[in-house]
């Protein structure tokens, strides 16, 4: 074949054709793969027989496949790779804390959510474990340091130990790698909110000389005291969240939203949302999404359990004589056989000594068992009724009232957190047991003599003063908000502001991080991927169609 080949001629031109014999001298030529006869006849009508013509070869048509393939394949990695950002975007789990300085205690919370699309994230908080350095309390699923923050005020070591073990238990709760990007509110309470402000403020800032120290995200701004309004409607969003009666789903809509009650050591917070209008300044509005909520919101200072007993101490006070140089107090709701001294906090003022060496504290004052129910359950509702401690508001005088403050009439179910749970705990009853119940519970308890009652429970703080609680917490729902008892239900147990805080605050700090995060995944985005293949795809074709037609 390379031989007749080579008879070509190696210059030639078209007249030259003319003394070439076709069949002769391209028979080889013709039974190349690279030449065919020529379909249209026309070399054959203007030179006496047919020219054979380039044909496409194979590698193009497999270069062509290979560019289609690869085109797909980059589409199904360039999606692969968009969908697992937008995933990435929502599915992670995020964590937040919250160390709520309460009055008699520092608590911890670490709280964990994810957002799945909806106005109101998905929350769960993680299992907790106890540490050596602190106590771990039964009621709730949390960890605290005791005393309380306000307590500490210029005692930098004390102050350490508070907040140190707080932030070590927080650590073991979250994977260490999400330490940096978890956002930390230290929010103070009744206890801090009675100091003056340069105290409050030296608190605060010695809290976050320890704080920042920590791996956690936080500012010196996220360290601050809530006035009793914020604490009221945060533990309104905590349980109305737990209880599912939060969101737009119809069920959730159609229940409508609970009242939440939440007593604490000095305070006591009502919020509900009321069926009549509410007074400007009383009245909080509440967004989830789309969804509007108007609650009535107060936080009534005093009321609280611990500065409840400061005042029944307060009035006994007026019968009360000093012997050998100390304020005895028998106090009915105080158990046979004891006798302790005692400190006024905020509510009962001890006499001035006329001894020069008694100091500044006035006489010291020693409480002392009489026990008297009937004068107990007195007592209590005294605490609640008295003018001397309640200053009745001009508002009550055309409006419904509750405690000498501005209240809408009550409606509807309100759930007892708190302080009320763990009275309920304290006594061994249910969520389901009446307050008469716990009226029963308390006399049983009030009549055994203080060391048979002290070792008749687990040791924990105030076990002497459960005998006064017990008629002041149902007396302060009879007497003080007009409840009936059916209106009323104690529990559940984990409900605390601080989850209605890490909802509303935390969510701010996150729709910030999501934000970062859509800049550092910007090359995932629609706006960019399209034209990227769409330019893509235009060159690939370009190249295809080039190399077809040659």
């Amino acid at each position: 074949m390379e031989g007749k080949l080579r008879r070509f001629p190696l210059s030639l031109s078209l007249q030259d054709l003319r003394t070439i014999s076709a069949p002769a001298d391209l028979e080889a030529a013709s039974s190349l793969d690279c030449f065919q006869e020529d379909p249209r006849g026309t070399a054959s009508k203007s030179l006496g027989f047919s020219l054979p013509v380039y044909h496409r070869p194979v590698r193009w048509r497999v270069a062509a496949g290979l560019l289609v393939l690869s085109l797909v394949l980059l589409l199904l990695f360039l999606g692969f790779l968009w969908g697992r950002s937008l995933w990435s975007q929502e599915e992670p789990i995020k964590f937040a804390i919250v160390m709520d300085c309460g009055s008699t205690s520092t608590r911890v919370y670490v709280y964990g959510w994810v957002h799945n699309g909806g106005s109101i994230p998905v929350m769960y908080r993680p299992p907790s474990h106890s540490s050596a350095n602190a106590r771990v309390k039964k009621a709730y699923h949390r960890m605290e340091t005791e005393p309380g923050f306000h307590q500490l005020l210029h005692n930098e070591s004390g102050l350490g130990a508070a907040v140190q073990p707080l932030l070590d238990w927080a650590k073991q709760q979250i994977p260490a790698r999400l330490h940096g990007e978890t956002p930390l509110l230290l929010l103070g309470t009744a206890g801090l909110r009675k100091l003056a402000t340069v105290d409050s403020e030296w608190l605060l800032d010695k809290a976050w000389g320890i704080i920042e120290k920590s791996p956690f995200k936080c500012r010196r701004s996220w360290l601050r005291i809530i006035n009793g309004v914020e604490e009221a409607y945060y533990g309104w969003v905590a349980l109305n969240y737990i209880l599912e009666r939060l969101g737009q789903d119809e069920t959730k809509m159609t229940l409508g939203t609970v009242g939440s009650l939440d007593l604490g050591g000095s305070s006591l917070e009502v919020t509900f949302e009321p069926g009549e209008p509410i007074r400007p300044d009383y009245g909080v509005n509440l967004s989830f999404g789309q969804e509007e909520h108007r609650v009535y919101a107060y936080s009534h200072s005093g009321f609280g359990l611990n500065d409840a007993f400061d005042k029944s101490v307060a009035l006994l006070m007026h019968n009360s004589n000093v012997r050998n140089g100390t304020l005895e107090v028998r106090h009915p709701c105080l158990h046979s056989e004891y006798q302790q001294s005692y400190s006024c906090s905020s509510y009962c003022v001890a006499p001035p000594s006329t001894n020069r060496g008694a100091g500044e504290g006035g006489v010291p004052i020693v409480l002392v068992g009489e026990p008297h129910w009937g004068k107990c359950q007195a007592l209590a509702r005294s605490v609640i009724n008295s003018s001397r401690f309640t200053t009745r508001s001009v508002d009550c005088e055309q409006s419904n009232c509750a405690l000498g403050k501005y209240q809408p009439r009550p409606i509807g179910q309100f759930y007892a957190v708190a302080g009320f749970f763990v009275m309920y705990k304290f006594f061994g009853l249910s969520s389901k047991a009446s307050l008469d119940d716990l009226l029963s519970k308390g006399q049983e308890f009030c009549g055994k003599p203080w060391p048979v009652a002290r070792d008749s429970v687990d040791p924990q703080g105030f076990i002497d003063r459960y005998c006064f609680r017990a008629p002041y917490v149902v007396a302060l729902l009879r007497e003080g908000l007009h409840l009936r008892d059916e209106q009323v239900t104690v529990g559940p147990g984990d409900v605390t502001w601080t989850q209605g805080a890490a909802l509303l605050e935390a969510g701010v700090l996150e729709k910030s991080s999501r934000s970062h995060r859509k800049q550092r995944w910007w090359f995932y985005s629609p706006s960019f991927l399209l034209p990227t293949l769409l330019l893509f795809s235009a060159a690939a074709a370009g190249v295809v169609l080039e190399h077809s037609s040659v």
